[in-house]
């Protein structure tokens, strides 16, 4: 505890445009005296929090864990701190000023000694920013808001550009990613997909979990809104400063025994593959491109005859869904998950094949596809739309419940669900002008032709960065 006579003055400030911060010679904080000014207060520190009171009134809290930056200035002592406003945070500065010098001193070190001994936070990053991925602002929104940021917090960063479809790959073999705390992808889930495939194929048998992150500026954003519960680009990076992270379970999609993809979010054919593989003869139309695509597969509603064999989970889980801190995600981070499997299969033909590591949450589908799943369980979803009669307007009315959360979504006799730890799909296509054809899959944004995949779960394979 440190109980200061006489704060003589004390400020709380905050950007008033986050998007010019660093870009001036100072930040443009708008200050805000307190109405407590020029009186008797305490400063308390506690295990994770310091506390700024007045008698018996506690005036701020700032948990440890929300600190990015503090600067000494003589007998001043400047805190850069985030505060949670609804699904975004938001930066803040607090100025305490001390009737001596040596008060800012000792205070500052005692805050990153208790942030040093609770936390582990990054220190050297690699950044690959995909300035192509969404609306095309990766780079305009690298340098007005992210580097400014990481840059406040003193972390150091290598970055790189890619520039044609798997150069975020070639970028990877370039590095030692052991020299880097993380591995930060700016862009959308596919260019998320390519480096971490790219990462567990290098380092398959490595016992070190490697921590990743996602600044988001793609198109949907899955991983982010699933993990984060938010596309804000600050407030992901203020997540990335501070080190806040959990286990993240990963696809193995295997073909002929050999490892040829991952997935983090999901890998789909029948609706979601062949609207993903119209979408990108639409790539001019940006973001939209997806609604087009999901119209003119509507329109054509293509169906596939598929086996599907999976090891089936007995046991009952616990099904609350994924919070922060979640007590299941933290017991699988040190043990492997086992659970009771029988085999099971099921042979008709699909309208729609989805499997999912974790809730797979978009903009439309805000609780997931899979809302009872967790980030690090060790299991995957698999959802199976049986062609009937009326295909489309299955569809429909699941998307409609899908994006509602109805719990009556899982009543639909069209729709089989079950939990698996590793599943075999042998799809081919009914009509029989593409009979021929491989199977159409979107693996986390990314096409993927195959009519036979197996598919097994990585347990955590790497930590992200939420």
């Amino acid at each position: 505890m440190y109980s200061v006579c006489e704060i003589r003055s004390l400020f709380i400030a905050f950007p008033t445009d986050i998007r010019t911060f660093g870009t001036k010679p100072k930040p443009p904080w708008k200050e805000m005296q307190c109405q407590w000014e020029k009186t008797a207060c305490k400063i308390v520190e506690n295990d994770n929090q310091l506390l700024l009171t007045k008698g018996s009134q506690l005036c701020l809290s700032i948990p440890y864990e929300t600190i990015i930056k503090t600067i000494v200035d003589i007998s001043a002592l400047h805190i850069y701190f985030t505060k949670k406003s609804t699904q975004r945070s938001i930066l803040r500065k607090i100025t305490l000023l001390f009737p001596s010098e040596k008060y800012p001193l000792i205070l500052n070190d005692s805050i990153w000694n208790n942030i040093n001994s609770k936390f582990t936070r990054p220190k050297n990053l690699l950044i690959i920013v995909n300035p192509y991925s969404g609306f095309k602002k990766g780079r305009k929104i690298f340098y007005k808001d992210v580097k400014p940021l990481l840059k406040l917090a003193g972390i150091r960063f290598a970055v790189r550009f890619t520039e044609y479809p798997k150069h975020a790959q070639e970028i990877i073999e370039e590095y030692n990613i052991s020299e880097f705390d993380g591995i930060i992808c700016m862009g959308g889930d596919g260019t998320f997909n390519e480096v971490l495939t790219k990462i567990l194929m290098t380092h398959q048998n490595s016992t070190t979990k490697i921590k990743m992150g996602l600044i988001p500026t793609g198109s949907m954003n899955a991983l982010n809104l699933t993990t984060s519960r938010t596309v804000d680009v600050n407030t992901i990076v203020y997540q990335i400063i501070c080190g806040h992270h959990t286990g993240l379970d990963v696809i193995a999609i295997k073909k002929d025994g050999n490892l040829i993809a991952t997935a983090h979010s999901n890998i789909a054919c029948g609706f979601l593959g062949e609207t993903l593989s119209t979408s990108e003869k639409l790539r001019f139309l940006g973001p939209s491109r997806y609604l087009f695509a999901g119209i003119n597969t509507f329109i054509k509603m293509p169906v596939c005859s598929a086996e599907v064999k999976f090891e089936a989970i007995t046991d009952t889980l616990e099904s609350d869904g994924c919070q922060r801190h979640c007590k299941i995600c933290k017991k699988y981070a040190s043990i492997s998950p086992t659970y009771n499997t029988e085999n099971s299969s099921l042979n008709n033909a699909f309208s729609h094949i989805q499997i999912v590591p974790n809730a797979c949450c978009s903009r439309d589908i805000k609780t997931g596809v899979a809302p009872k799943a967790h980030h690090g369980d060790g299991v995957m979803d698999v959802l199976l739309v049986e062609s009937t009669s009326s295909p489309r307007k299955n569809c429909v009315e699941l998307l409609t419940k899908c994006k509602f959360d109805l719990e009556s979504r899982y009543n639909m006799p069209c729709l089989k669900t079950a939990r698996a730890t590793n599943v075999l799909v042998r799809a081919s296509y009914t009509d029989e002008n593409c009979s021929d054809k491989p199977i159409v899959w979107n693996c986390d944004g990314e096409l993927l032709y195959s009519n036979e995949l197996e598919l097994s779960i990585l347990c955590q394979a790497v930590k992200i960065y939420c």
